[in-house]
């Protein structure tokens, strides 16, 4: 089977590439890459004919979306995360085509539910999360036309490599660069759900080989975890390794998310996934092991 991956040289894209290339044909796609089993591809620029190329001569039958701007300076940024995946959908070959799209528990913003699932109505607050949900929207609409779409919304990724802006990155910039590692936090109090990129992968490889998916999953680990509690394991994990202790700066901001336990069932019943990685596991391995 031969699977495209788009966002390739990113932070899932190119753990992706790795974990799937020994069980699959994979080839991904980035802006730049001198890795041979990616080739350059602007998908911001992207032909009629790149498309083509892509999908008839690779005979491409799952494409796996990571790609994505993070940070929303303007409108093009927008307009990349809600519609790359158009010139795909417009090719004649699609309907013979598996898709799984990357989307984020942002879309979800703020909501009065006490547990999200994917019946719960989005309410973005951030461009991200507006052009992310409009991402959602499109595929949808394919969706509704007879394409083979699924859409994983993922929550806290715990991972090697991880951006600095998330809590995982930062304290591992912090081990990297520091002897006295400190990170500022709102509170200890807030919780999120944080899910192992490597169970990620799982439900990702469980979908490819699914005859039938929902359209819609959360990716998540079902279990609400404190910011304090995340630093105390970082901490039993740094003493393992003669480390020292990560410090908290309370900076005392409003948490604007409400603290929602996540429902993971259907993902569970409909194609056999959960997560398999305690907490404790994925810290050491996020922020401690050599990536």
């Amino acid at each position: 089977m031969a699977i495209l991956i788009t966002g390739a040289t990113g932070v899932i894209g190119s753990f992706l590439l790795n974990s799937l290339k020994n069980r699959f044909q994979v080839l991904g796609i980035a802006r730049s890459s001198s890795n041979t089993q990616i080739l350059s591809v602007d998908l911001s620029n992207i032909t009629k004919n790149d498309v083509n190329n892509l999908l008839n001569r690779r005979n491409i039958q799952v494409i796996i979306h990571c790609a994505a701007k993070l940070t929303i300076l303007d409108e093009l940024d927008s307009r990349f995360n809600e519609s790359a995946l158009k010139p795909f959908f417009d090719n004649p070959m699609s309907k013979k085509i598996k898709f799984i799209v990357l989307g984020s528990a942002s879309e979800y913003g703020i909501i009065s539910n006490s547990i999200i699932n994917e019946s719960t109505p989005p309410n973005p607050i951030t461009s991200y999360g507006i052009s992310k949900l409009k991402q959602t929207k499109l595929c949808e609409y394919y969706r509704n036309l007879g394409y083979d779409i699924t859409v994983l919304r993922l929550f806290n990724i715990v991972s090697q490599n991880s951006s600095i802006k998330s809590l995982t990155g930062s304290i591992r910039e912090q081990y990297l660069n520091n002897s006295n590692p400190t990170i500022s936090l709102p509170s200890r109090s807030i919780q999120r759900d944080f899910i192992d990129l490597r169970d990620i992968s799982d439900a990702i490889t469980q979908i490819i080989s699914a005859s039938k998916a929902e359209f819609l999953y959360n990716i998540a680990s079902g279990k609400l975890t404190t910011y304090g509690e995340y630093v105390d394991i970082v901490n039993m994990c740094a003493k393992k390794y003669n480390l020292p202790k990560i410090s908290i700066n309370i900076t005392n901001e409003v948490e604007k998310y409400s603290n929602s336990h996540t429902d993971i069932s259907l993902a569970m019943k409909s194609i056999q996934w959960q997560p398999k990685n305690k907490l404790i596991d994925s810290i050491e391995w996020a922020i401690f092991e050599k990536s």
